[in-house]
C-alpha cells in the first residue's frame, strides 16, 4: 500500500513539472540595433569626424549575416537633409537578389527615423544580406587618420562582413566598397527568435 502511494505521489510530481514546463511563456529576446556597435568596433563612431557627403543618389550601407535566425521588425535612417522617398533596399547576398525594399520619409535631418514594418521581415541564421540607403546627400564616417578597419566586426547577434555601395542605380548589386569609411547612416532592428 504504502509502495503504491510512493509511486501516485512520485507520478504527480512529474506531472505537476512537466505541466509547469509547458505552461512557462516563450522566451522574447530583446530588440538591436547592430549601427553603434559596428560604429564603435570600427573607428567609425561618433567620436571621430563626421562629413555631409554628395552621393548623387547611390546606394550604400553594408553586408551583415545573423548569427541566430531572427527577424527585422524596422529600418532605421539618419540622413544630413530630411526628404521624401528614401529607399531601403534588402539583398540576398548568396543570390544577389532584391528580396525587400521599404520607402522611408525623413520628416527632420540629422535625426533617426524608424520605419516599422506591419509584418518582419524574417533573416536566416548564417545567411549573408546587404542593407542600403538611395540618398542624395549621407554621413560619411572615418577615422581621424583615415585608418582602414578590419572585417568583419561583431555587434550583438548580427556580424558585418562589409562596407557596401552601388556605383549607379542601374547596378544590379553593391559590391563591397574600401574600408576606411562608412556612409550612413542605414541600420534595423532585429530581433533574436531563437
Amino acid at each position: 500500500m504504502i509502495k503504491n502511494q510512493i509511486v501516485i505521489l512520485l507520478f504527480l510530481v512529474v506531472i505537476s513539472v512537466s505541466c509547469r514546463k509547458n505552461n512557462d511563456p516563450p522566451v522574447v529576446y530583446d530588440e538591436e540595433n547592430p549601427l553603434p556597435g559596428f560604429l564603435s568596433t570600427s573607428g567609425f563612431n561618433e567620436h571621430q569626424d563626421e562629413a555631409i557627403f554628395m552621393v548623387n543618389d547611390k546606394e550604400y550601407g553594408f553586408s551583415f549575416t545573423p548569427t541566430v535566425k531572427g527577424k527585422i521588425l524596422a529600418f532605421l535612417v539618419n540622413t544630413p537633409e530630411p526628404g521624401d522617398g528614401f529607399a531601403v533596399r534588402l539583398y540576398d547576398n548568396a543570390t544577389t537578389a532584391l528580396i525587400h525594399t521599404e520607402i522611408i520619409n525623413i520628416p527632420t535631418a540629422n535625426i533617426e527615423t524608424a520605419k516599422y514594418l506591419p509584418v518582419a521581415f524574417v533573416l536566416e541564421k548564417n545567411r549573408e544580406y546587404s542593407i542600403t540607403l538611395t540618398s542624395a546627400k549621407a554621413i560619411f564616417r572615418f577615422q581621424n587618420d583615415w585608418g582602414t578597419t578590419t572585417f568583419p566586426i561583431t555587434s550583438g547577434n548580427i556580424l558585418i562582413t562589409g562596407v557596401v555601395s552601388k556605383p549607379t542605380l542601374t547596378s544590379p548589386f553593391p559590391s563591397t566598397n574600401s574600408f576606411n569609411g562608412y556612409l550612413g547612416d542605414i541600420s534595423f532592428k532585429f530581433q533574436r527568435t531563437e
